[in-house]
């Protein structure tokens, strides 16, 4: 009988058995991540859609006048608006919390609540950063945290060049638009352009090939620019995240154009 050879046939089988079973617990820890990742976005999604916390949130979209936290207590102290604000800004702070944790997909839970948590944290900042300094040092600080990545996800329907739907509801998308603009550059004031204007990809194309001026911002997200898998020639890349340290790098001679789509 050749040892030799039983032994190395053993030893095949057992390298085999070894990957076979390294597969199975891979495959084991993706659909775990996965179970965890449908449990958490669904919980989070059944709060953030149900009639308390909808109703919540437009109070403070809507309703809330009071600009300094005194005010704020002086009014709402024990009632309607102070459980609103608790009850939004730490919902949002528990979402800030699972993506800063990495815990959940940003794209997928963003695209949905990034807007309205944007336009939330307009409302409420004053207030909050008010209150750290006399109740709460931490308060809402991964609702903050997490404003960058969610201008991301929303950067299309806060761009002021989208023309209809900033029509349909203009005073919103400035008080997005203005807010986004803040949290991207770091809470430094940046002058504002002298003027913000639509133009077609037609209009764009016409005007590269007469090799006017023109400076292309390709500012899509992540995921859209990896899906994508394609880019304008001689564009400039630059995530919404990354503006404040990279703002430097753009001409100021130039027409500007940016795109997200």
């Amino acid at each position: 009988m050749d040892w030799t050879a039983i032994n190395a046939f053993a030893s095949i089988i057992s390298a085999l058995a070894f990957l076979a079973g390294t597969i199975v617990v891979a495959m084991q820890l993706r659909h775990m991540a996965k179970d965890r990742f449908v449990a958490a976005t669904s919980a989070l999604f059944e709060i953030w859609e149900s009639q308390e916390f909808q109703e919540a949130q437009m109070w403070i979209l809507h309703r809330l006048q009071e600009r300094t936290w005194e005010e704020f207590l002086a009014k709402n102290r024990g009632e309607r608006g102070e459980i609103a604000f608790h009850r939004v800004g730490g919902f949002y702070n528990r979402v800030g919390t699972l993506i800063v944790r990495k815990m959940i997909d940003t794209d997928v839970t963003l695209r949905t609540m990034g807007g309205y948590a944007i336009a939330v944290w307009r409302q409420i900042e004053p207030l909050v950063r008010e209150a750290r300094r006399v109740e709460h040092s931490n308060l809402f600080d991964d609702f903050e945290r997490m404003l960058p990545e969610c201008f991301e996800c929303y950067a299309p329907a806060l761009d002021v060049a989208l023309g209809a739907s900033v029509e349909r509801d203009r005073s919103f998308a400035e008080t997005a638009g203005e807010a986004a603009t803040r949290i991207v550059a770091g809470g430094r004031d940046l002058a504002a352009p002298a003027s913000i204007r639509e133009i077609t990809p037609a209009g764009l194309r016409r005007m590269l090939d007469r090799g006017e001026a023109v400076t292309v911002l390709d500012v899509r997200s992540r995921q859209t620019y990896a899906d994508a898998q394609a880019a304008i020639a001689g564009s400039v890349r630059i995530s919404p995240h990354e503006i404040s340290q990279r703002y430097s790098e753009l001409p100021r001679d130039r027409l500007i154009v940016a795109f997200c789509a």
